[in-house]
């Protein structure tokens, strides 16, 4: 039980290294970097040509081609015309929901698939600075169609992971009641032609359509039996992308609560800080304590039209440009944590109407920050979003990857997300005013 529970709560990051297509689109340059300046200099020249262009199809061709390689994300929406119907209930959604994305979001549609003569189409948009894929099906004849929630990966650390490909969703289970389907989908770069992926039970290949691929395959989600974790899915472990000829270009590890997820590496095994340099003086933020009007109000109802209990005063953000979802934080009532004053948190995922949990906690646990994790499908996701608060004295955030990417972390009113990869460990590090270390986290599932 404790297993299970600790999967479905944190997921986190895959990949490994090889040839790459991304990286090459920033010009990175043969020096190691410790932050992103190569790749801020160079935006900072785009973004001012965009001012002029991106209002035109040759703007969107200059600006996409710069950084992303990804030929079918140019312009206002990735591969072909999506269904009039999707793009009308798309934009219902947004109307309704507490997290929306911006309102010029367009629908394309990227691939599409049958199973047992069940269709299923893979649509992606643009939300922010993030590249979002979405699965629709008609479940069977007679039936409405059935979507599932839209799943989004950072472009910036696809650019800075360097990887051909990235594999957003491993075990999308779809339509979600009693179907026995499972689905695997990602994203690829313009080399990438076909992608290998390795199950138990052999490899498949399958085809590369507008910078994207869908594997559609019989399966069931993990669930508890007798006290024994059971998951009859065969969830592929890799996957290889292979160019025109056949030739690899790289993989990246497939993260599955079905083979279990490694414990975090030691702190020094991560680029980055590895020593706290000084003694937090308090784990307090003292607008939220003080109850002063940050963000924007939020009046958390249940589906039944009750107000959440212990949370009547949260407070919403968002604090992190790649992505819509929101933050909610909330100095709980007494009665949520009798024995002293703590702090809660829960999200709203883009184009949702509401949250789906809160999480909550004393500060003598808090420390310089914490974390939670949110994600758009219940298991085996891939990039998951981890957000958070960090106390007063906390000035700034970094986040170091594996391979020694630096990536600055902004901060909201206390309040943080950012986005890493579930095979792929980072490291957090909070800063004081004199860019002193006040905390260390390792940024893992595991």
């Amino acid at each position: 039980m404790t297993e299970l529970a600790r999967a479905l709560d944190s997921l986190v990051p895959p990949f490994d290294d090889s040839e790459a297509d991304w990286p090459d689109a920033v010009r990175r340059g043969d020096e190691p970097r410790r932050g992103r300046r190569p790749v801020v200099a160079v935006l900072a020249a785009s973004l001012a040509l965009a001012a002029v262009l991106a209002a035109t199809p040759l703007g969107h061709a200059v600006v996409g081609s710069a950084f992303d390689r990804m030929s079918a994300w140019i312009g206002t929406s990735p591969g072909g015309p999506a269904p009039p119907e999707e793009q009308r209930l798309l934009r219902q959604a947004n109307a309704r929901a507490a997290a929306p994305i911006p309102s010029g979001a367009e629908l394309g549609l990227l691939t599409s698939q049958s199973l047992d003569g069940v269709g299923f189409d893979l649509l992606g948009f643009r939300d922010r600075g993030s590249l979002c894929l979405r699965l629709r099906s008609s479940a069977g004849q007679g039936e409405p169609i059935v979507k599932a929630p839209a799943d989004c990966v950072s472009e910036q650390l696809l650019i800075d992971l360097g990887k051909p490909i990235a594999v957003v969703a491993a075990a999308d289970p779809f339509p979600r009641a009693k179907s026995g389907l499972q689905a695997l989908y990602g994203l690829a770069a313009d080399r990438v032609a076909a992608v290998e992926l390795s199950a138990d039970g052999g490899v498949h290949r399958i085809r590369v359509e507008n910078n994207s691929f869908l594997y559609l395959y019989r399966g069931e989600g993990p669930r508890l039996a007798h006290d024994r974790l059971e998951y009859k899915s065969d969830v592929p472990s890799r996957a290889l992308a292979l160019d025109a000829s056949g030739r690899a270009l790289g993989f990246v590890k497939i993260m599955s609560l079905k083979r279990g997820y490694p414990g975090a590496p030691a702190l020094k095994s991560l680029p980055g800080p590895s020593v706290v340099e000084r003694r937090l003086d308090s784990p307090r933020v003292g607008w939220l304590e003080r109850g002063e009007q940050r963000g924007d109000p939020y009046d958390w109802r249940l589906p039944g039209g009750s107000a959440a209990p212990g949370l009547a005063h949260l407070r919403m953000f968002r604090p992190s440009p790649i992505t819509s979802m929101r933050v909610l934080v909330a100095a709980p009532a007494a009665r949520s944590l009798p024995s002293e004053a703590g702090y809660c948190l829960a999200n709203v995922w883009p184009l949702s109407p509401r949250p789906t949990g809160a999480m909550c906690g004393p500060t003598r646990r808090f420390g310089a920050m914490t974390l939670a994790t949110a994600t758009a499908v219940p298991f085996d996701a891939q990039f998951p979003i981890f957000y958070g608060l960090v106390a007063d004295e906390v000035a700034s955030l970094d986040l170091f990857l594996s391979n020694g990417v630096r990536e600055s972390i902004p901060v909201t009113d206390n309040v943080f997300a950012l986005q890493a990869s579930a095979a792929d460990p980072a490291k957090l590090v909070a800063y004081d005013e004199q860019h002193r270390v006040l905390g260390i986290r390792v940024v893992s599932v595991g």
